[in-house]
This record gives structure tokens, sequence and C-alpha cells, in this order.
């Protein structure tokens, strides 16, 4: 029992003796980083099924490390977000309205097979803290944690697949109106129909678990996994449109009634080159004076 002991207290010290003499980095950084991940808009379709979608991202940075452990930063991203969506086969709803002579009556809409993708593409200003731990090796595991303002650059929707029949029932007349083109009670092929969503700025909360590698003097890369997740609503208004207005126009998902809120979440890889404007440091080792000597004091760099 002693003897393992010992030994643990042993390996303990080593390790520990190393760590202090590891070059470590501080002071300010430059950093560019790529990230590739399931980068979704995410929303409830009470009409269908949503389903994540992949993206990815692109983006440059500047951090300042006060100690070997703890540092701050910040920098400019540009992202892309995915999302598809679907209607069960037959999928019926309706829209009150009235004609062109005034006369009230129900738009009945049946999709058939329709499937529709969703795009966002944000820019995002991060402001993280971080902290590192370094290994003998050199290398270091890292944690960063933070938030995210996220500004919408633009956002699409497009229906990649699907038909729609509509028809008419006047419950004055007690009667339903079909196949008639002229009065817009027909089918139609919605594939291809696309348009833009309005989207406002997002709060993001973001973290990165990590693996730090040094390259060079003053370079290293950092290889890590990624989590943002969106903390208010990105639609503009609570009020909603009708997906459809009639058999031929089509207003997306991420702005209609059928979904009451919309927000980005991602989680993936991200992969950073990174250059230390200071170069590595060592620690200051200060020898402890013995008995009528003065106190020596050095420092490795």
């Amino acid at each position: 029992m002693k003897k393992s002991l010992l030994i643990w207290v042993f390996l303990g010290s080593t390790i520990a003796l190393f760590a202090q003499n590891v070059p470590y980095f501080k002071g300010f950084e430059l950093n560019g980083s790529a990230s590739l991940g399931v980068n979704t808009l995410s929303y409830a379709n009470s009409a269908g099924t949503r389903s994540d979608g992949p993206g990815m991202g692109l983006g440059i940075g500047v951090a300042f490390f006060k100690t070997q452990h703890w540092g701050i930063s910040t920098g400019l991203s540009f992202t892309n977000y995915t999302t598809f969506a679907s209607f069960p086969n037959n999928y019926t709803f309706t829209n009150p309205t009235v004609d062109s002579d005034g006369l009230p009556y129900n738009l009945n809409f049946k999709l058939n097979g329709v499937n529709e993708l969703d795009e966002v593409y944000q820019m995002a200003i991060p402001l993280m803290i971080h902290y590192r731990y370094y290994l003998p090796t050199g290398n270091a595991l890292y944690a960063a944690g933070g938030i995210k303002i996220s500004f919408p650059l633009g956002s699409t929707y497009r229906v990649t697949s699907g038909s729609v029949t509509t028809t008419g029932y006047y419950p004055d007349l007690n009667a339903t109106m079909s196949n008639i083109p002229w009065l817009g009670f027909t089918s139609n092929n919605l594939s291809g129909i696309h348009g833009t969503t309005p989207f406002k700025s997002t709060y993001m909360a973001s973290f990165e678990l990590g693996y730090l590698v040094k390259r060079k003097k003053n370079s290293f890369l950092t290889f890590s996994l990624y989590g943002d997740l969106g903390l208010n609503n990105m639609r503009r208004t609570y009020t909603s449109t009708p997906l459809m207005f009639n058999y031929f126009q089509y207003a997306g998902l991420p702005s209609s009634n059928f979904i009451d809120q919309a927000k980005l979440y991602s989680i993936g890889i991200k992969v950073s080159w990174n250059i230390n404007l200071s170069g590595p440091s060592l620690p200051t080792i200060t020898n402890t004076p013995t008995k009528g000597q003065n106190k020596p004091t050095h420092s490795m760099k």
C-alpha cells in the first residue's frame, strides 16, 4: 500500500515538474477557422415533419490571454443553416376569404407530397471566455463558453417537390366548386416555387471543447467540438401569414401560421489555425536562497 502511494506521488510530482517548464502561449493571438456540422433552423411544424440539415462556417478572430490559462476572444463568423420540412400526403387546410363579388367562401387546399428546403445565412460576433490546461507535451486541453450576436444576411425557402389542389366551398349556397381553373379551383405543381423569409437578429449561447496542438514557435492548431443554441425567436412578428393564398402563391413554412417560433442551433467540429503574436513563454522560476546568500531570481523565456 505504501509502495503504491509512493509511486503515485512520484508520478504526480514528475508530471507537475515537467508541466511547470512547458512553454505556453499568452498575449494576443489571431486565428482563422472552418467548421462543419449540423446547423439548422429549428421550428415545430404543426402540419407535418421537420428534420435537421448540414451547414458550414468560416471565421476570423482575435484573442488575448492574460495568463497561460485564461483568455477572452472575439471575431466575425459566417455560417449557413439548413432544414428540411414535409407534409403528409393529402394534407388539407382552409383559408376563409371572399370572392370578387364579395361572397364569403372557404378556399380549401390539399397538399400532395410537398417537401420544403429552408436555408439561412448568418453573420455572428462572438464573445468567449477560454481556459487552457497545458500538458507535458506542450499541447493543451481547452474549453470556451460565451455568447454570440447573430445577424441575418439572407434566408430562402424552396419547394423541392409536390403539388396542390384547390376547391371552394360556399356555405351560403352549400356548394363546392372544383376544376374551374379561371376561378382558381384547380391543381398546380408547386415544385420550384421559392421566396425569402424575413428574420431578425438573435442571441446564441456557445461552447467549445477541444485540443491544442503546437506546430511552430508561435503557431498552433486547435480541434474542437462546438455547439450553439439560439436564445430568442427569430421571426420578425408574431402575426403569421397563411401558408398559401391561392393555388400558386406559397409563402414558406418559417413565416406561416403553421409555426410559432424559429430558432437556430448547431453542433459539429471546428478546426482553427492560430498565430500568437508574443511567442511562447516559460513560467518564472524563483530559487529559494540558502542562509547567507542573496536571493537570486531568473526567468526562462
